[in-house]
């Protein structure tokens, strides 16, 4: 089943995709980069919730973490190879849990196929 059609990286979102979507408890890294430039990873878990708007737009929760108003589009990579079919980018939010060491990060989500969303 395809949820859009996507042609010059204009997606046209198809109204299977469009309502709220939750996962359930999920692994979430945060990476950061220490002084000597080597990264540190900081694990932990947090439901993720998202709502997708037949505009483009997707807002949600990532933890405690909120955003709003948020474009996504298509990946226009090779989605054989990179399994990723969606991307949202955009807007400052803040901790994904207790431990989480960021104060401030951008939202960057990656879907793939395997999360439910095609094109």
């Amino acid at each position: 089943m395809e949820y859009s059609f996507c042609s010059f990286s204009r997606c046209i979102v198809s109204p299977e995709l469009v309502g709220k979507w939750e996962t359930g408890m999920e692994g979430i890294t945060v990476r950061t980069q220490l002084e000597n430039k080597q990264f540190q990873f900081t694990r932990n878990s947090a439901v993720v919730k998202l709502e997708f708007f037949s505009d483009n737009r997707v807002s949600g929760s990532i933890g405690s973490a909120t955003f709003e108003n948020v474009k996504f589009k298509k990946n226009r990579g090779n989605l054989e190879r990179t399994k990723i079919a969606y991307i949202v980018k955009g807007r400052t939010i803040g901790k994904f849990f207790e431990n989480d060491p960021l104060d401030e990060k951008e939202v960057e989500l990656f879907f793939g196929t395997s999360c439910g969303l095609h094109y």
